[in-house]
């Protein structure tokens, strides 16, 4: 898939008025590539990413973002930085913070905030090679795709490392 096309398929919604959670099914633990792919797509689409992640994953994806693209670097900033109020890219654990007042959101590990509601977009990344956290993906699948003011998509990444949407 192209990039061009790839980055409409990942950033057009289906309704704007909603708010859309995109799930992402990882074909392995590899956590900070997909979430250095889509802060790449936030922040060139001109909007601030907060991703949520557990503390022990932080150097990983941290290191990934300042290398993704050969050419460039995504500039980011965690809760041990100051900094917040020029930050376009916030990395954190603490699930009731918002530091950069974005509205995308990354969750990993099936951490959530209490109020996703408050997001325009959600990407929500899970270890497809954990049961663990498969099903805690089901469960907040089921959870929001209930809910009238949200739309849900699947993606799921094959063996190359190409994302689909399923349906």
């Amino acid at each position: 898939m192209d990039e061009e096309k790839e980055t409409n398929q990942f950033f057009e919604q289906a309704e704007p008025a909603l708010l859309q959670i995109d799930f992402y099914h990882l074909r392995d633990a590899d956590l900070a590539t997909p979430l250095a792919m889509l802060a790449h797509k936030t922040v060139t689409s001109g909007h601030k990413l907060l991703i949520i992640a557990q503390k022990d994953y932080h150097a990983a994806i941290s290191e990934r973002l300042w290398s993704f693209r050969p050419d460039s670097f995504l500039a980011h900033a965690a809760d041990e930085d100051q900094g917040h109020e020029h930050a376009q890219i916030w990395l954190t654990s603490d699930v009731a913070a918002n530091q950069i007042d974005a509205r995308f959101l990354a969750l990993t590990a099936g951490l959530e905030p209490p109020e996703v509601q408050k997001f325009d977009r959600v990407f929500n990344l899970f270890d497809g090679t954990s049961e663990t956290t498969v099903s805690a993906a089901r469960d907040s699948w089921k959870r929001w795709s209930g809910a009238d003011d949200v739309t849900c998509r699947y993606f799921a990444q094959d063996d190359q490392g190409c994302w689909s949407q399923k349906k």
